[in-house]
């Protein structure tokens, strides 16, 4: 129960203290307010008023009975890292957050307590880093996303009232064009795979182009997760740099995909030197049943398939940004062309909806748009004839036919 104590004799206030127990490091953990009643109440009334909201003020503490607004950043961080995160995040996202938020974050605003990171605070710091760092809109917007699930698991165990990032605003970001090839840049990077040695990338990075799947999920990909008498692809899973086997980014990521006639007739070709490549190994083969495995077996690193499309773009016309994950571009802009829509799209590329798809590839849709209405008058007007020369002047019609006027 809240003890009250009266202080003062002629104008009186009353001093709350609430008892919730002992703190991690066996200290006492208390939270005390003060209770001034309003003008015009006896004694009596004073104290009724003052026990009536000593009541309301421990069941608000009771609600937050983990609350330590003395606690510092790095603390929230460690017990972030340590104990939610590896059950929420794989363990590449996990080491990206807590490698941005131990360079751009925890310098400067580690020691401060969470009492101290008020949103103006937080928005200012990320301004600081947009100004005087020079981190890009989307960086800073990273960044803000990974300090905001900190204080959110926080939120939910009550360790803290509220979470400050949800009055800072994201920065706006330009959508930004990203290299893909054109139909004409795909023969010549078809012809540049041709070339390609190793086995396993050259697989790979068909294979994307084809399916627009992520590095990642096609790197983890086996045998299994192809289904040749149907010409299906079951992308369940991925692996990151350091060879570890994760599930797909996100529940929207799990997909089965079609895949296309010379594709599986490659896939086939493809099954038959891997199986050619592992027994001239032997004993020193690594079996993990890897449908694009390095030369020996294993996982292929993203430096190497990363290396090669280097070397098929090097003296071509193909942008000279352009990288493996742009095959996956490449493969969504070619479907947007062909006529997909936004959902067939974003099915195919295991997006988490719609709308994150329509920003990645505004500009393709755009385009698409574009050119659709361009065929759309033409159909128009070969479906009219001679029929619109009659809206014309004369002037107009010989304009339009090239003449002079």
């Amino acid at each position: 129960m809240a003890s009250v104590r009266v202080r003062g004799k002629h104008r009186k206030t009353y001093h709350i203290t609430v008892s919730l127990g002992r703190k991690t490091d066996g200290s006492q953990h208390i939270k005390t307010t003060t209770f001034t009643p309003p003008p015009g109440l006896s004694d009596k009334q004073g104290l009724k008023a003052a026990k009536e909201f000593a009541a309301k003020f421990e069941n608000d503490c009771k609600g937050l009975a983990n609350f330590d607004d003395s606690m510092t950043l790095n603390e929230l961080t460690k017990w972030y890292f340590d104990t939610i995160a590896p059950n929420k995040l794989r363990a590449h996202t996990l080491e990206k957050r807590r490698g941005a938020l131990s360079r751009h974050i925890l310098p400067k605003l580690g020691g401060k307590r969470l009492r101290e990171l008020t949103p103006a605070r937080l928005s200012a710091y990320l301004a600081e880093l947009r100004n005087v760092a020079g981190l890009s809109p989307q960086t800073i917007n990273n960044i803000r996303v990974y300090l905001s699930a900190m204080f959110t698991a926080a939120v939910k165990k009550k360790m803290v009232a509220a979470n400050p990032l949800s009055d800072v605003e994201a920065l706006r970001v330009e959508a930004k064009k990203q290299p893909v090839l054109s139909p004409e840049q795909v023969k010549t990077f078809i012809l540049g795979l041709a070339k390609i040695d190793n086995i396993g990338v050259r697989g790979l990075l068909l294979t994307q182009l084809f399916t627009g799947a992520r590095p990642g999920e096609l790197r983890a990909l086996t045998w299994n997760d192809i289904n040749f008498d149907k010409g299906l692809l079951d992308i369940n899973k991925g692996v990151d740099d350091k060879g570890r086997v994760n599930q797909p980014k996100s529940k929207s990521s799990f997909r089965v995909l079609k895949i296309a006639p010379f594709l599986l007739s490659f896939l086939i070709q493809h099954r038959r030197d891997v199986e050619y490549l592992a027994a001239g190994m032997g004993s020193a083969w690594t079996d993990k049943n890897l449908v694009f495995p390095n030369p020996q077996g294993g996982y292929l690193h993203n430096s190497t398939y990363a290396r090669a499309v280097k070397n098929i773009i090097a003296g071509t016309d193909i942008p000279p940004d352009f990288h493996p994950h742009s095959l996956r571009h490449s493969f969504a802009s070619l479907m947007i062309k062909s006529g997909a829509d936004i959902k067939s799209v974003q099915d195919s590329l295991g997006h988490g909806s719609a709308q994150m798809t329509l920003d990645i590839y505004s500009h393709s849709f755009a385009e698409a748009r574009a050119e659709a209405m361009v065929n759309t008058a033409d159909t128009i007007g070969k479906a009219a004839g001679g029929a619109l020369d009659t809206l014309l002047l004369p002037d107009a019609r010989t304009l339009d036919e090239g003449g002079d006027v």
